[in-house]
């Protein structure tokens, strides 16, 4: 829970890193790799958008042939652990990093185990329309401790062959065939 208005403390993890902006680069280039008929025609960085649980969006404007299809990326850092239930892919991603048994028989919801571990839930959200969320990936809060802080940056760098692939069946191929 944050004391202090966004305006006095700013979060940083609201900010895209180089880090950050490497994953959505490496999810681009598979994006055109898979069809060398998509290229990307335009591209825009918000910057301090007021409310919710991001304050950046970079938005990817590609085009296969006659039509254009976007990607938007919000960088999410939420700080409400009543709000992680919603976040289950992030939620999923930091209980990979830090040990949760994820065993049917145990009693620690992964919500509830990653609202005891953390002071915020840190991602990348790609969009498709507005308020239509595709996926989302957690990394590492500029806050958490080195041990965590690599584990969540590797298994995100590991996840990104899924994503781009979970990107081409479930978008792409859906809305804009070959």
């Amino acid at each position: 829970m944050k004391i202090f208005p966004e305006s006095w403390v700013p979060d940083p993890d609201k900010k895209f890193s180089s880090f950050d902006e490497s994953l959505i680069d490496q999810i681009n280039a598979g994006v055109l790799k898979y069809n060398k008929k998509i290229e990307i025609i335009k591209k825009r960085h918000d910057t301090d958008i007021p409310g919710g649980e991001f304050s950046q969006r970079l938005l990817f404007v590609f085009k296969k042939g006659e039509e254009d299809f976007y990607l938007e990326f919000l960088k999410i850092s939420e700080h409400n652990k009543k709000n992680f239930i919603e976040l289950h892919e992030m939620v999923m991603d930091y209980c990979n990093c830090t040990g949760y048994d994820d065993n049917y028989l145990n009693p620690v919801l992964p919500n509830e185990w990653v609202e005891k571990k953390t002071k915020k839930l840190v991602g990348i959200r790609i969009q498709v329309r507005a308020n239509t969320m595709l996926t989302e990936f957690a990394v590492a809060s500029q806050e958490d401790h080195s041990d965590t802080y690599k584990k969540l940056n590797n298994h995100a760098v590991k996840k990104i062959p899924e994503i781009i692939d979970y990107v081409i069946k479930n978008y792409i191929e859906v809305y804009y065939p070959k």
